[in-house]
């Protein structure tokens, strides 16, 4: 008979995090839930390719320069592995990953399935419109779209 006192439930956890101390707030919540697991972490960066405002006369549009590209890159990297060594301090296993993608949400499912993430934890802005009012558009279209728990926080805003 297995020991049903103790499971993992939790074992690698995918926080998804767009350089904003906002999004950082969800790293309290994930760490609370995964660390009695001994949880791993992965903290995930997406860089949105920039689309034109307007099209050249050629009529096709105009791709991120590839200089720029590896600097917001590189940018992000640094970023990450700057929240990561906070993490680390905390006794934590965290891998950092940086994905240059045009839709957030895709990558974050693909990331999903590609590292076997058990748990996306991240935080929401709830700034997309009356449909999502409570929920950001990114997040929303990740809690509707993933096959796997996901935690979402929202930070509390005062209201008069």
């Amino acid at each position: 008979m297995p020991n049903l006192a103790y499971e993992r439930v939790f074992q690698h956890v995918l926080i998804p995090l767009d350089g904003s101390a906002l999004s950082e707030q969800i790293l309290e919540h994930a760490i609370a839930l995964g660390k009695p697991m001994q949880a791993d972490y992965t903290l995930l960066r997406v860089i949105e390719p920039w689309m034109p405002v307007s099209y050249p006369p050629t009529g096709y549009p105009i791709r991120l320069d590839q200089q720029l590209q590896e600097e917001l890159q590189a940018e992000a990297q640094a970023y990450l592995d700057s929240v990561a060594k906070r993490l680390q301090a905390q006794s934590l296993q965290v891998r950092t990953k940086v994905v240059l993608h045009p839709r957030p949400t895709v990558a974050i499912l693909e990331e999903t399935c590609k590292q076997r993430i058990d748990l996306i934890a991240m935080e929401t802005h709830g700034r997309g419109g009356l449909t999502r009012s409570f929920i950001g558009s990114v997040a929303d279209k990740v809690l509707r779209s993933a096959s796997i728990p996901v935690l979402l926080h929202r930070p509390y805003v005062e209201t008069l």
